[in-house]
Parts: C-alpha cells; sequence; structure tokens
C-alpha cells in the first residue's frame, strides 16, 4: 500500500498514467492482503465485546473502502476524465481515509490508554464513523442535504471524543507508568 501510494503521488505530479494504472494494481492487491490477514476478526459474529475493538474492525473496513475508492479514481483519470470531474469522490476518499482509518485507530489507542467508560466509546464510535458515512455519501452523490445532516454529528462526535479521551484518567497511573525515555 505504501509503493501504490508512491506511485499515485509521482503519477499524479507528473501525470505519468502508468504509475497511477501501476498504483491502482498495487492498490488491489494491499486491499486482498489486508482481508486476508484480518478476515477472521471482519466476520459478522466478531464484532461484539468493546467498542475499542470495533474501532480497529472498522479502521480495516475503512482502509478497504479507502483502496476501492483510490483504484476508482486511477481508473476515472487513466481513461482520460479530468480529476475536476471526480474530484467529490476524491474528498470522500479524503474523509473516508482520515476519519474512518486514522481518526478511528488513533481513539482506540486513546480508548485503551484512558479510563472512560464503555458508553462513551460507544458515543464516539457511532457518531464519527455514521457521521463520516454520511458524509462521504452525499460527496459522492453531490447531496447539499445529507452533508448538513451528517457533517454536525461527525464533528461533534470528533469534539466529544477528544474532550473525553484528554479529561479521563489514565488507565494507567503516571507514577506506576515505565518510563523509557
Amino acid at each position: 500500500l505504501f509503493v501504490a501510494g508512491l506511485l499515485f503521488v509521482a503519477g499524479s505530479l507528473f501525470g505519468v498514467d502508468p504509475l497511477l494504472q501501476a498504483a491502482g494494481g498495487l492498490q488491489l492487491i494491499g486491499a486482498f492482503v489486508l482481508i486476508g490477514r484480518f478476515r477472521k476478526s471482519l466476520v459478522p459474529s466478531q464484532w461484539g465485546g468493546d467498542t475499542v475493538n470495533k474501532f480497529v474492525r472498522t479502521a480495516v473496513v475503512g482502509m478497504i473502502i479507502s483502496v476501492a475508492l483510490i483504484v476508482y479514481l486511477i481508473g476515472q483519470i487513466s481513461s482520460g476524465k479530468e480529476f475536476e470531474d471526480v474530484a467529490n469522490v476524491g474528498i470522500a476518499f479524503d474523509h473516508i481515509n482520515f476519519i474512518m482509518v486514522v481518526t478511528n485507530l488513533i481513539f482506540a489507542m486513546m480508548a485503551l490508554s484512558s479510563n472512560v467508560t464503555e458508553s462513551v466509546n460507544r458515543i464516539v464510535y457511532w457518531g464519527i464513523n455514521v457521521g463520516v458515512v454520511g458524509f462521504a455519501v452525499g460527496l459522492i452523490t453531490e447531496s447539499a442535504v445529507l452533508k448538513r445532516i451528517f457533517t454536525p454529528i461527525m464533528g461533534v462526535a470528533l469534539l466529544y471524543g477528544i474532550y473525553s479521551y484528554f479529561v479521563a484518567e489514565p488507565a494507567v497511573p503516571v507514577e506506576q507508568a515505565e518510563y523509557s525515555g
């Protein structure tokens, strides 16, 4: 996935379609490897339990969606479309990648390292993920109504999560934590 990202950036910057197409192929291969490695934890029966685990699983699903969107973008640009014609999909990719993937992983780490309640984790999880999916669908379909509905849901959940994790007591008291610096 990293090499695919480098090829995508280079192909976009220099306008080299073969690099974009190679990036798309590597993105697909990376997605299949990711699905293969996490297949057992992605089955619906494994989605119970703590919300922290759902953060991580949702990040993997978000990565798969991101790869699908970037492959679609590469295909569209390689077939001659201008980026402006598919910019809404590019912005949706950006939000899925950074909110659904990166933010879910960051919040999973924050949830593990703090003593927030499970109900806080659930509110943050559902608010962020329902918000970003609705917002991304609004971007792709160019629906202003969906964007107006889901943007505040996602934003409030993000702010609530940031506030909750930063004011919560650490899971391990600072005096007992090992310092390796």
